[in-house]
């Protein structure tokens, strides 16, 4: 049995109704209210009928039927803010209406590593796969791995020939989540996805985001490869060759 992806949904969506079309290419660039909406489709319907300005009205009902639409469909969401009612995007939805509406976004890679030598291969790849074009890069490390005067510097292992031109930040997962006692040594699954989900959640608003899940702990790597799943998130996977190359295998959406 085939699932319809959320881009798939979204794809038939803005094809088959022009109106829905406007709602969420313009929720792509932030929240709106209502009136707003209302004149962007409004001024749509000008340009593409060729009708003057005064002869067209968008109705009430014209746009609540369109925006409870995709309500119900979980693409979009609304809420009261003072008088007014505003919509925005849903979370899941973000990244597919982009890669729908082919709106490009700077890119963030969300990392994690087991081991501090893990630095040297991911900062490798990062500065020779031309792919991955990412302005910042989110590592997320055990708080016990990684603390004690280990050294956090992706840079000193650039390569001589090559330039890395990321940000770095580095985030910790508390000893209390990965080194759970609920089930002794597999981490508090749950815990982990939540800590780093409210992050990425801030991360989507502005960025597109790529997730990496080849060299963290088993754990943190799980839960990475959830976020990807439920957000529609890229994920890649970097393989290392016998010949100490690397290749880049997409998993989600598989390629």
């Amino acid at each position: 049995m085939f699932v319809e992806t959320a881009e798939a949904a979204i794809r038939q969506e803005i094809e088959s109704v022009p109106v829905r079309r406007i709602i969420l290419e313009q929720l792509e660039g932030g929240k709106k209210t209502g009136s707003e909406l209302r004149e962007a489709i409004r001024r749509d319907i000008i340009a593409r009928q060729g009708d003057k300005d005064d002869e067209v009205k968008v109705t009430d009902p014209k746009l609540y039927f369109n925006t409870k639409h995709l309500e119900k469909k979980g693409m979009i969401s609304s809420s009261k803010e003072g008088r007014k009612r505003v919509y925005q995007l849903s979370p899941e939805a973000i990244h597919p209406v982009r890669k729908v509406l082919r709106s490009p976004r700077p890119n963030i890679l969300i990392t994690s590593i087991a081991m501090p030598d893990d630095q040297r291969p991911l900062a490798k790849w990062l500065s020779r796969d031309e792919r991955i074009n990412v302005e910042i890069v989110r590592i997320f490390v055990s708080e016990r791995r990684f603390s004690r005067g280990v050294q956090r510097s992706l840079s000193r292992f650039i390569p001589n020939d090559c330039d890395g031109s990321w940000e770095t930040t580095w985030h910790e997962i508390p000893d209390t989540l990965l080194h759970s006692t609920v089930v002794e040594g597999h981490g508090n699954l749950e815990g982990i996805y939540e800590h780093i989900e409210k992050i990425a959640l801030q991360d989507m608003k502005k960025y597109n985001l790529i997730v990496d899940v080849s060299m963290g702990p088993a754990v943190i790597v799980l839960a990475l490869f959830m976020l990807a799943s439920d957000y529609s998130l890229e994920a890649v996977y970097l393989d290392r060759t016998e010949r100490g190359e690397f290749r880049t295998f997409q998993l989600i959406p598989r390629g």
